[in-house]
């Protein structure tokens, strides 16, 4: 961890308060300034944190190790964040908010780097689906590819026509759908990118004896969501709008829900709301925008993810998003761009499927 972004946040926290690594708003507000536009990828992922309620939970909780740990699942399983970034930016904000000065994960330095340990597992980089067990390109790092390669000389003799095989196969699967959608579904859950609403943020207008009730709730939403109890964590997150329906979180979770369900419109209609109540929630307009393709809304789903990206320039997911919405409508060229972009925050799976299926335009 850099020591000139702990001083940083610890003066940040000193002059402007604890509330600062708990409000996203007033931490997006001062940090830029405090900053001076250094650490901009550091600064996004804390913002990310923040957001998802990171801070509200480290400065909350009883267990601090347990909850540290559930923070950094959450930032990695469901916003497919780097686990070593994750756990530096949930290191930050308990040292910043609890003078806790325990790690996480411990640092492995590299001595071929031309940046600091720090600066590296900060970088947002956004894991890969599963599937994809060394990265966007589908491949082992070059060391296991060569020892693969000694150990199976079918491999090096058959793996040529393999992967022709394989990039034909993938061709025939986009073009045997007109719009895409074979390409859009096996990416629909990282397109998805709104919030699980996991961590209870209370809204403004709550009243001291309703935020413990919410917060349980919506404890109970995200562990029946985990469980792929979709329909009980709406249900949920229902209860937890009717007695705090200024809580934009309890919407994302429920939109969240809806989508897994496949009521896309019911997902829109909560987004809506979401938007309604913080108009600068990237996620929700992550989440409105994947639903909006889902119904072949093209056109709203391009508005929200552009709209996103004005709100958080860095947002990998939107970039991705709306590359693989310009694929559906056939605007390779725009679909390249976007994708490139995704690409330069470490999300590259829409960059790859183009090469794949050799649709890249310049």
């Amino acid at each position: 961890m850099d020591a000139k972004l702990i001083t940083i946040v610890e003066r940040l926290v000193r002059e402007q308060g604890k509330d600062t690594l708990i409000d996203a708003k007033k931490c997006k507000a001062h940090l830029a300034d405090y900053a001076q536009n250094e650490f901009k990828k550091e600064r996004h992922l804390l913002l990310v944190a923040i957001e998802v309620g990171a801070g509200q939970a480290i400065a909350t909780t009883d267990e601090l190790d347990i909850c540290k740990k559930q923070q950094i699942r959450l930032l990695k399983d469901d916003y497919f964040i780097d686990e070593i970034a994750a756990a530096e930016a949930v290191d930050l904000l308990a040292f910043a908010l609890r003078g806790d000065k325990s790690q996480s994960i411990a640092s492995t330095p590299n001595a071929n780097s031309s940046q600091s340990n720090a600066q590296q597992q900060f970088a947002p980089s956004f894991n890969p689906p599963p599937q994809h067990r060394y990265g966007a390109s589908s491949q082992p790092p070059r060391s296991s590819r060569n020892s693969t390669a000694r150990q199976s000389p079918s491999l090096k003799k058959y793996g040529g026509l393999l992967l022709f095989i394989i990039a034909i196969a993938a061709i025939y699967l986009i073009f045997s759908n007109g719009n895409f959608q074979v390409v859009i579904a096996q990416n629909s859950e990282q397109n998805n990118a709104a919030p699980s609403s996991s961590n209870y943020a209370p809204s403004t207008t709550s009243k001291s004896g309703e935020i413990e009730k919410v917060a349980d709730i919506i404890k109970q939403a995200k562990a029946e969501y985990d469980r792929k109890n979709y329909q009980e964590a709406a249900r949920l997150y229902s209860q937890a709008i009717q007695i705090d329906p200024n809580n934009a979180f309890a919407y994302n979770g429920r939109a969240f829900a809806y989508s897994k369900l496949n009521d896309y419109s019911k997902a829109i209609a909560d987004y809506d709301q979401a938007i309604k109540i913080d108009p600068n929630n990237a996620f929700a307009y992550n989440g409105r925008a994947f639903a909006y393709s889902k119904l072949n809304d093209y056109s709203k789903a391009i508005a929200d993810y552009t709209q996103a990206i004005k709100i958080d320039p860095n947002n990998a997911f939107a970039y991705k998003g709306r590359a693989y919405t310009y694929l559906s409508l056939k605007d390779f060229k725009q679909a390249t761009k976007d994708a490139r972009k995704a690409c330069a925050f470490n999300e590259c799976e829409a960059l790859e499927r183009l090469k794949q299926s050799k649709l890249l335009r310049d």
